[in-house]
């Protein structure tokens, strides 16, 4: 459960917190419930975080998946050859991480980091959401019950991102051509 959870975590996020202390200029350590980020200066960082992770492992059986691990390198462009410069590193420092995913951008709480993240933002909720919505207007639903089934299921969609990201224009145009689809409306019936 959770609450499980919460009390066995505690003990590492008190230690994240003191070397994010010990070290402000060089560590952000940021924590939603079992996702763990870091910015960290330099590839050295990961010296200091890694037995923390390791005590989790050990007391508490908290164990990371190394497919769900991914290292955003920013010093420079994410080539085949820096890639394999921090693989190597990794191989003679933190040899449990060397299958740890190296990559120019990574997931995390559900929005994506890194400098290759140009159009990736919107690209699966803009699926989901134009599923949501070709599936309430297919009902022929009345007006008032298409617009409760849109709030409900398609709204939910953007909204998370919606907290932090500005939406395209692309996106706010092809809502408004569901929205006239789903309520059986001109599609430009409320302006352009």
């Amino acid at each position: 459960s959770g609450l499980v959870f919460a009390v066995c975590f505690n003990p590492f996020l008190a230690m994240f917190s003191n070397l994010q202390n010990q070290n402000p200029d060089k560590l952000v350590i940021r924590v939603c419930a079992d996702d763990v980020g870091a910015a960290l200066s330099n590839i050295q960082m990961l010296k200091y975080i890694e037995p923390v992770f390791k005590l989790a492992q050990s007391f508490a059986g908290l164990t990371l998946k190394a497919s769900k691990c991914v290292l955003i390198p920013l010093w420079g462009p994410c080539s085949p050859h820096n890639i394999e410069i921090v693989r190597n590193w990794l191989f003679t420092c933190i040899p449990s991480w060397c299958k740890f995913k190296i990559e120019a951008r990574g997931k995390y709480l559900g929005f994506w980091l890194g400098p290759k993240t140009q159009g990736m933002q919107f690209t699966a909720v803009t699926k989901k959401h134009t599923e949501r919505c070709l599936a309430i207007a297919s009902g022929s639903l009345a007006m008032n019950a298409s617009a409760t089934a849109y709030n409900t299921f398609a709204v939910s969609v953007l909204g998370y991102l919606a907290q932090l990201l500005t939406f395209p224009k692309a996106l706010l145009e092809l809502e408004q051509r569901h929205i006239a689809r789903i309520l059986h409306m001109p599609c430009y019936a409320f302006g352009p």
